[in-house]
């Protein structure tokens, strides 16, 4: 295993750990949006993990940015078939509604 796929991994294993911390938590303040943070960054780390592991890069040569969420997931689904369609729907419904809750008002029970 390359040494960037471990650390993405580590990096992914620590948001998990953390968002599961923030949702057995004793207090309901901001739960909700903390651990959708958490789960978010922690599937996006993992994506990007596979990703790496498989190409060597997770970004376009053009680009300086890495890749962000949708177009792991997307490269996760078609290019490397390492996820299915539903699996690749749970994704982007957790990734809507981490956007939702950073960027407008979410309740969720």
């Amino acid at each position: 295993m390359k040494l960037k796929t471990r650390s993405l991994l580590k990096r992914a294993k620590t948001s998990l750990v953390l968002g599961v911390e923030l949702f057995n938590r004793p207090t309901d303040a901001a739960r909700a949006p903390c651990v959708l943070l958490m789960f978010d960054h922690a599937f996006e780390m993992l994506l990007k993990a596979i990703i790496f592991e498989e190409t060597g890069r997770i970004h376009s040569p053009h680009e300086k940015e890495n890749h962000g969420f949708e177009k792991c997931l997307n490269s996760c689904q078609s290019q490397l078939s390492v996820i299915n369609e539903d699996e690749a729907l749970i994704l982007a419904n957790l990734n809507g509604f981490r956007d939702a809750a950073m960027h407008d008002l979410l309740d969720l029970s």
